[in-house]
């Protein structure tokens, strides 16, 4: 291919050099002519050779030939053919060159943007980092606070009443019923306004027994669960301070349901109902702490279904088979055996 493109521009080369040389040597014109004014040239050689001169000086200035005049004419309106044509082109050049500006434009208008774009990510990355360093000085501050409100006089009280409490639960032998990873359900009522009081008493939602008695509790819901008709314990209520017997008994308007001392308070009761895997209470006879004839533990009226007998049934067999008893005017309340051997405590939670 190389050899071919050479050869082409050697025999160009050649072809070129023997033009120049022909036009410089013979002062030839390689002016195209047209076969009109070829005509015209032809008639004046031939006049020329037959000797007659005159007839082309005397008529040819005077009455110039048709095919002269044509070509004249012809030459004329090529020029006035390319003078339009290239007018023509004006218009697309310059819309060539209004295109090119607005291709620039286009581009300027591009990078401006880019840099705008950077200039606002610099600044969101400003922004973030000033706005991380807000977040920071307040958390110092927040901890700064904390510490500042462990040192003061109330919040190292609060913390030795923290430790005095877990000294004195474990001192009085007291564990929480969380401790055993048993599936119990916590309904722990007087942790919340939903009991006849109508007052939160405790501060804590904990079930707090003596050790016997939590290892009894935990005995009695393996065998709820294990029964031909399983279930579940829903704990109502377990250790009792006496402060909170006494807020009780000024509270309670039906005479026998309380006692001045409560096996509660020496951490040997527990008050606990039948529920379903999901923790909803099952049908009884009545609802906890609802002081009626219905709470008797041995309650057969009409108006109370089988299902409702048969579930305060079940439950009473699974208590007493892990060491508990029943009272007679509470179906939901059940004492430890040896209750009365131990004292009533006040240890406030």
């Amino acid at each position: 291919m190389k050899k071919v493109i050479t050869f082409i521009l050697l025999y160009i080369a050649v072809y070129v050099g023997a033009m120049l040389f022909v036009q410089k040597r013979y002062n030839y014109d390689w002016t195209p002519i047209s076969p009109r004014e070829k005509l015209g040239q032809s008639i004046e050689d031939l006049l020329i050779k037959e000797g007659s001169p005159t007839l082309m000086t005397d008529k040819l200035p005077e009455s110039p030939s048709k095919a002269n005049i044509s070509f004249e004419k012809a030459s004329i309106d090529n020029k006035k053919s390319a003078s339009i044509k290239q007018e023509e082109k004006l218009p697309t050049q310059d819309s060539a060159k209004e295109s090119s500006e607005e291709i620039n434009s286009q581009q300027t208008q591009q990078e401006i943007t880019s840099e705008e774009t950077a200039i606002t990510e610099e600044k969101d990355e400003i922004d973030s980092a000033e706005e991380t360093t807000q977040n920071n000085l307040q958390e110092l501050s927040v901890d700064q606070e904390i510490e500042q409100e462990q040192n003061t006089p109330i919040a190292q009280e609060s913390e030795k009443k923290k430790s005095t409490l877990e000294e004195q639960l474990a001192a009085a032998n007291l564990v929480d019923i969380r401790s055993f990873r048993t599936k119990v359900f916590l309904r722990m009522k007087y942790a919340t306004t939903d009991n006849f009081t109508e007052r939160k008493l405790y501060n804590k939602a904990k079930c707090y027994l003596k050790k016997p008695v939590a290892q009894a509790l935990v005995k009695a819901a393996k065998l709820a669960v294990e029964e031909e008709v399983p279930f579940w314990l829903c704990i109502y209520d377990c250790y009792r301070p006496t402060s909170v017997q006494k807020i009780m008994l000024k509270s309670v308007k039906e005479q026998g349901f309380l006692s001045k001392v409560s096996n509660h308070s020496r951490g040997m009761a527990v008050d606990v109902g039948p529920c379903n895997m999901q923790g909803e209470p099952l049908l009884t006879p009545n609802t906890f702490d609802t002081f009626s004839d219905a709470s008797g533990a041995y309650y057969y009226g009409d108006e109370v279904p089988d299902i409702a007998i048969d579930n305060r049934t079940a439950l009473q067999e699974v208590m007493k088979k892990a060491g508990f008893n029943t009272i007679s005017n509470e179906w939901w309340h059940f004492d430890y055996k040896g209750a009365k051997n131990e004292e009533p405590l006040d240890i406030r939670f």
